[in-house]
């Protein structure tokens, strides 16, 4: 019920009581009086009724009309004058109280503004003191900006739940889709994803390298380990892209987020020609013939009473293995093997640190008993750690297949310039074929869209890996070698953590504090994402065959207008388009020629708008084509929706006006571009913006109270 509809009611009310009430005394005084005297005095005053009757006719006719007026002119005007002075306290400091001739009221109102124009002028002050104050810092801000904005390489930094607090262009350019559906080629219903502030990493690089890395970093900084990096490369957009990773330590020494950088290296990562890529696989190959060689050779020298059985068998495997070397360099130079391992990056790695992060791990996954013997090994060596966290995995489940032992170890020792690492297990020996199998047959893993090797991860590693089988009785093991790297270089390379408080504040850090998914109902409206939208149409009915041809976009993250974050598209509505239609929004049917169907369109706006509140100005309007076509398109907006034309209702009751130019003339907000999709959205995201502190003024702070608040307004009854 509207203010007027209440105000009339209660003028109608008052006044029928008060007849009712001079009837009913009348009456009853009446009633009281004895027959005679009821008939002398009828007698009496029937001469002189028309002079009883009009006096107290206009009587009642003054009282009645001026309880209206007195309702028009003071309560209906209070409650203006109270609307405007709110939308002064809370949005428009500029906006003033206008009311000529009101006598009492003018006062008041004019009092009001004299007040009003003192604090504006001291907020101006108070403004021009604090602007010049964060001079310095301004400045030191937008150098830093524009720094991180001229990187060629890209950069994300997230909380630790992986949610973006901050990115530059270069990682909206290697990690978001293209930006108009029209010229990707992939099905309409393929998962599009887009960089913004408080979306999450992990819905845009989709795989479990990202979730290894940032588990990996989260047990190092658990551990107390300075060594907060990690690298790794994915494909993305058809693009290799290195991705370093490396911890963020907050105020209070813990692990506060990450930073991403991300950097294209698909020119470095082409297929070698032909020769070049034939001889990186010989020598791949010769490697693990040459280690078996030396293996067979160091068995008979190390045990010199080996029986002539065991003795021949070890010479048969130096025999066969030249053998194979004599034909490797045989090969026809043309023969190529395709081999990913290259693109991998390295990263200096303290190797304790590394295993003592695997023991859990390794244990959950072995039924055997596992032991990890790190003795007082200090060493550095360059290593993919996913790769080769794999590789152990992979090694380690084969030996308790195929051995069966009841124990396995994996032992840590350096001699000189290497690092060795033991896969040690007791009982049978492994046969050499069997060992030669696992390292060279090609293993499909998830997360490589090629199949690896291991003696081709262990090539890019510049590593070896040999197996040594000793008597029936006697342990047997596996052994990888890596080059050493030098302790000084290692240490100074490897305490690469960033704390925040050496760190300017230049973006939205405060979001770190923040939870990653509230509970929505009982949110705070400052605490919410919001998208607001809006639509261009060839008409205004839903139901009647009229499409949606311009959907637009715009992102608010933690109460700031994200500019730099929008969506626009036009659409093909498969239909011609009314002249009067074309009159207000101005887009003809040759502008949409080519353009994607609403079939491609609205599963991309969709996905933008992806766990956050829509906000639209007449949004049921909206919202109907929308629900028009999910059955269509195939996906169903459920978001919360909030519209600015109920939210309006509500803060203002007393206006009779809410249209979207009008509301923004009351916040002083100059309208651009209207009638377009994009124009539109901005102008109701500011708007929005304006509203929430007039809300927070009538008690409503959270999306349910607000949702409430919306239903009980009459444009809510509205129907599309």
């Amino acid at each position: 019920m509207n203010h007027k509809m209440r105000f009339f009611l209660i003028w109608f009310f008052f006044n029928a009581i008060l007849v009712a009430s001079i009837l009913a005394i009348g009456v009853f005084i009446f009633q009281q009086i004895s027959a005679e005297d009821r008939l002398h005095l009828t007698t009496t005053l029937s001469p002189y009724l028309y002079y009883i009757l009009v006096p107290l006719a206009s009587l009642l006719a003054l009282i009645i009309f001026g309880t209206k007026w007195l309702l028009n002119s003071f309560w209906i005007v209070l409650g203006q004058i109270v609307e405007e002075m709110k939308l002064n306290l809370a949005s428009n400091p500029s906006h003033r109280i206008n009311l000529p001739g009101r006598g009492t009221l003018s006062q008041i109102a004019d009092l009001f503004n004299q007040q009003a124009n003192q604090m504006e002028e001291l907020q101006i002050r108070v403004d021009e003191q604090i602007t010049k104050a964060k001079m310095d810092l301004e400045r030191e801000k937008n150098v830093l900006s524009l720094l991180i904005e001229a990187l060629s390489e890209g950069i994300i930094v997230c909380n630790k739940e992986g949610i973006i607090l901050l990115y530059n262009q270069m990682a909206k350019t290697l990690l978001n889709p293209p930006p108009n559906p029209e010229k990707v080629s992939a099905p309409p219903q393929e998962k599009t994803n887009f960089v913004g502030l408080e979306r999450s990493l992990m819905t845009i690089i989709e795989t479990p390298l990202l979730t290894y890395t940032i588990n990996e970093l989260k047990e190092r900084q658990q551990m107390g380990s300075d060594n907060l990096e990690q690298h790794f490369i994915i494909e993305h957009g058809g693009s290799l892209i290195n991705v370093e990773a490396i911890g963020i330590i907050d105020q209070t020494q813990q692990l506060g987020g990450f930073i991403f950088i991300f950097q294209d290296v698909s020119p470095k990562a082409d297929i070698p020609r032909p020769y070049e890529r034939q001889q990186q696989n010989l020598k791949e190959k010769m490697r693990s013939d040459l280690a078996n060689v030396r293996a067979s050779i160091e068995a008979i020298l190390d045990y010199p009473h080996l029986p002539e059985q065991k003795r021949k068998k070890f010479l048969e495997i130096v025999r066969d293995n030249s053998i194979k070397l004599t034909s490797l360099l045989d090969q026809d130079p043309a023969q190529t093997v395709k081999d990913i391992s290259s693109i991998w990056s390295l990263g200096e790695t303290f190797v304790r640190e590394w295993l003592n992060s695997l023991d859990s791990k390794l244990k959950s996954l072995l039924s055997c008993k596992f032991d990890l013997d790190l003795g007082e090994e200090s060493c550095w060596i360059n290593l993919n750690q996913y790769l080769m966290t794999q590789t152990l995995v992979y090694l380690l489940g084969q030996l308790q297949q195929a051995q069966t032992p009841n124990s396995l170890l994996c032992r840590l020792h350096q001699d000189g310039h290497f690092v060795m690492i033991d896969l040690v297990w007791d009982g049978a020996p492994l046969l050499p074929e069997h060992f030669r199998q696992w390292i060279t047959q090609s293993i499909k893993w998830e997360e490589i869209n090629n199949p690896v090797t291991i003696s081709g991860i262990l090539h890019q590693h510049d590593a070896e890996i040999w197996l040594q089988a000793g008597h029936e009785s006697e342990s047997h093991y596996i052994r990888l070698f890596f080059p050493k790297l030098e302790e000084n270089k290692s240490k100074s390379s490897k305490q690469r953590s960033i704390s925040l408080e050496h760190r300017p504040v230049f973006y939205d850090f405060d979001l770190f504090d923040k939870t990653p998914h509230p509970e929505l109902d009982n949110a705070s409206l400052s605490d919410l994402t919001y998208t607001v939208f809006d639509t261009e149409t060839t008409g205004l009915n839903p139901s009647g065959g009229d499409e949606i041809i311009s959907i637009a976009a715009i992102r608010i993250v933690n109460g700031r207008l994200l500019e730099g974050e929008t969506f626009e598209q036009l659409i093909d509505p498969l239909r011609s388009i009314p002249q009067e239609s074309i009159n207000i929004h101005g887009i003809h049917p040759e502008m949409l020629e080519g353009k994607p169907l609403i079939e491609q369109a609205l599963p991309h706006f969709h996905k933008f708008a992806e766990n956050t509140v829509l906000v639209g100005h007449n949004a049921a309007f909206d919202m109907r084509f929308f629900q028009m076509k999910e059955k269509v398109v195939n996906v169903s907006f459920t978001h919360p929706v909030l519209d600015t034309l109920l939210l309006s209702a509500v803060v203002h009751p007393y206006q009779d006006q809410h249209f979207l130019e009008k509301i923004a003339e009351r916040f002083n907000l100059k309208v651009e571009a209207r009638h377009t999709a994009l124009g539109d959205a901005l102008l109701t995201a500011k708007i929005f913006l304006k509203l929430i502190p007039l809300l927070a003024q009538q008690n409503i702070h959270t999306l349910k109270d607000t949702l409430l608040a919306s239903k009980e307004t009459q444009y809510a009854k509205l129907k599309y």
